[in-house]
């Protein structure tokens, strides 16, 4: 299982999701809530949430994408589908201290791991759409 906004796609979030798929046979990608995703992000997403999650869902490695929870970090979406490995992004530092913290309380331990980044100076989509708005001003 995975996690993210997934807005834009791009060589990032592909190699993130390849590397993921490595530690399973079943990948379960969770996209954010348009709600969450401007909470974490501070801005509105380009794309809705129904839009991102169909456009995760067309990619071969991903056996299925679903929607985050309502409530951020209430992580049902990890009891409801109970993982055995979560794959944890470069940049989800907050993510996996709260991930943590839950995971204490379950009655199953799934594995946690950190994914390393395609050069995120590159490929971080904020600060690609950041600069993109820059330069059209």
């Amino acid at each position: 299982m995975v996690f993210g906004t997934f807005d834009v796609i791009h060589r990032g979030h592909l190699r993130y999701l390849r590397e993921a798929k490595k530690f399973g046979d079943y990948l379960i990608v969770v996209v954010s809530r348009d709600i969450n995703a401007l909470k974490i992000k501070g801005k509105k997403p380009v794309h809705n949430e129904q839009e991102r999650l169909n456009s995760v869902q067309g990619l071969p490695m991903v056996a299925k994408a679903v929607l985050g929870d309502v409530e951020p970090r209430s992580w049902l979406v990890i009891k409801k589908h109970r993982p055995v490995v979560i794959a944890l992004g470069y940049d989800q530092l907050k993510t996996e201290a709260s991930l943590m913290k839950q995971l204490k309380t379950l009655e199953w331990n799934p594995r946690v791991v950190r994914i390393k980044g395609l050069n995120p100076r590159k490929y971080n989509t904020t600060r690609i759409l950041n600069n993109a708005e820059k330069y059209a001003e």
